[in-house]
């Protein structure tokens, strides 16, 4: 009699976890992340955002040795942000930063992740959206520590993605 309550608790648990899991609210529920390959490579969470979404990105080190960028760049982190207007990739301010310090190094270890958020406008600042369109990131990194900023530097692109008024 024992098994079959313990039966029948684990039943009722699995679909309330089962339900569970497709209870997250999310604007962009069914959109796959991007990815690119490489020995360095960035991820993002989804494939389509809507203009108030965060962007959650990630840069990947596969490399046997650390990579340095500088955070000034979109969000204030490592990442610039263009979109892609009449066919050519431009430049974006939509998450411009506004630190007003000098840039800092980040270096991101052999192996390791760096992980952040985007978002439109000036985080503590101003708010903003991001206008409908396709983007991509763009990372600018050296295997040096003591390179200057944009000095013997490789330069990434993420894969598109895009910005929908609706799914």
């Amino acid at each position: 009699m024992k098994s079959n309550y313990w039966r029948l608790g684990g039943s009722i648990l699995a679909v309330l976890l089962f339900t569970l899991t497709g209870c997250g609210s999310t604007s962009n529920s069914g959109s796959n992340g991007t990815s690119t390959s490489g020995p360095v490579s960035i991820r993002t969470d989804h494939s389509k955002y809507m203009p108030t979404d965060n962007i959650q990105v990630s840069v990947i080190n596969n490399l046997q040795t650390s990579i340095f960028a500088y955070d000034t760049r979109a969000s204030c982190t490592i990442l610039d942000l263009q979109m892609q207007v009449n066919g050519a990739w431009q430049a974006t301010n939509v998450a411009r930063c506004s630190l007003g310090r000098h840039a800092m190094r980040v270096e991101i270890p052999a192996g390791k992740t760096y992980s952040t958020t985007i978002q439109a406008g000036s985080p503590g600042i101003s708010q903003a959206s991001f206008p409908v369109g396709d983007y991509q990131f763009v990372l600018s990194y050296s295997t040096s520590a003591t390179s200057l900023p944009q000095q013997n530097t490789t330069t990434i692109y993420s894969a598109t993605f895009s910005v929908a008024s609706s799914n």
